[in-house]
């Protein structure tokens, strides 16, 4: 995940960069020039056209961990299909919209979590893997792999038992599934999707950090709030051990670290009038946005999203703010909950390690890389 100016580095060091699809605003054109700068890659073979219809295997090897899973298109709407963890903003999936309008192709896939039986099975694994990948990549510490499924019989397979288990969870594309949703009225058939399996993958769970400007340290110190004072690299052991119906919070800039507990119910007392938290994970984010940010009077558009803590830290300092780190739930209990129909707050998770954008993409309106999933 990249700041603003290492996207705006990456767009201008070459022509070909695929953020030139998925950030078009880093650049002086607007945003529309995403579309023709696809289609002078696919005239200019930039990109290439896979012709024979086929599900993909896509695995991934990213500091140590390991993760594969099954890539292919699905007919729209997606919501139908799929179970969401987290809510998202109506200006978010705005802008995910016009991107995807304006690039016409999904240059990166919608990630699923299936934890049932997993979709690849160990001799289709083996099978796949002695052949020649369609796509592989080996840099700075990262080896990505995409291998085509074409036979038939494996891909009734890999549909069997994804049938055979619970609707996936949708672990990262809150945003464009909503988007992609919208697009489907005007036109847009399938989405791009690949769903991980989790039997077979290592995956982490981490949190992502809010930055609000403005916050200052004398504001959240309300009734019921103790403020602690932390050394450096305590945040996540803080963290991680409140007391009995205890929330914590980590408050920082470049120059500031102190931890914030409360109760509860002094939590819950900051803005009585507030829908209780029914979620039974990450009740640190939900009171967050439930009943803190009203408190502290912040608008929560104006809250940016960074998965880096340090440069969280320096974006909150930048303006006059503060950086807010929440605890990283479990990923089993992420899918337990989303299935029971509880949602987190937008940006409450981030889950990875993430394939590489733009190895395998997917033009609009209609399906090019070829086999339905579902």
């Amino acid at each position: 995940m990249w700041d603003d100016e290492h996207v705006a580095r990456l767009v201008q060091q070459h022509t070909d960069h695929v953020l030139h699809l998925v950030a078009p605003t880093a650049e002086v054109q607007h945003s529309e020039a995403a579309g023709s700068t696809t289609r002078a890659w696919l005239d200019d073979a930039v990109l290439t056209q896979v012709s024979a219809p086929a599900l993909f295997a896509w695995t991934w090897e990213v500091a140590g961990r390991q993760v594969q899973g099954v890539a292919g298109a699905v007919p729209l709407p997606l919501a139908d299909k799929t179970v969401p963890h987290e809510r998202v903003r109506a200006a978010t999936v705005d802008l995910r919209e016009r991107q995807l309008d304006h690039a016409r192709v999904q240059a990166e896939p919608i990630l699923l979590l299936h934890d049932g039986d997993p979709l690849l099975s160990a001799a289709l694994v083996e099978r796949i893997g002695s052949g020649q990948p369609l796509v592989d990549v080996d840099a700075a510490g990262e080896r990505h792999r995409v291998w085509p499924i074409t036979d038939t019989d494996d891909q009734r397979e890999i549909r069997n038992r994804l049938s055979a288990g619970a609707a996936p969870v949708v672990a990262d594309g809150h945003h464009r599934v909503a988007a992609l949703d919208r697009l489907a009225q005007r036109g847009w058939v399938d989405g791009m999707v690949l769903i991980v399996d989790t039997a077979t993958s290592d995956l982490s769970l981490t949190s992502v950090h809010r930055v609000v400007p403005g916050l200052r340290r004398a504001t959240v110190v309300t009734a019921g709030a103790q403020l602690v004072e932390l050394s450096e690299g305590t945040e996540a052991a803080w963290l991680a051990s409140p007391g009995p119906d205890h929330l914590r919070w980590v408050l920082a800039d470049e120059s500031t670290l102190v931890g914030l507990d409360m109760s509860l119910q002094a939590a819950r007392a900051t803005n009585p009038a507030a829908a209780r938290c029914s979620t039974p994970v990450a009740l640190d984010a939900c009171h967050l946005h439930s009943h803190l940010f009203d408190a502290w009077r912040v608008d929560e558009r104006r809250v940016d999203y960074v998965h880096d803590w340090q440069e969280a830290r320096r974006r909150a300092g930048a303006r006059n703010g503060l950086a807010v780190r929440i605890a990283a739930p479990q990923l089993s209990r992420i899918i337990d909950v989303a299935r029971d129909g509880h949602l987190l707050p937008p940006k409450a998770t981030s889950i990875g390690p993430k394939p590489r954008v733009g190895m395998l993409m997917l033009p609009a309106p209609q399906g090019g890389i070829g086999g339905s999933i579902g």
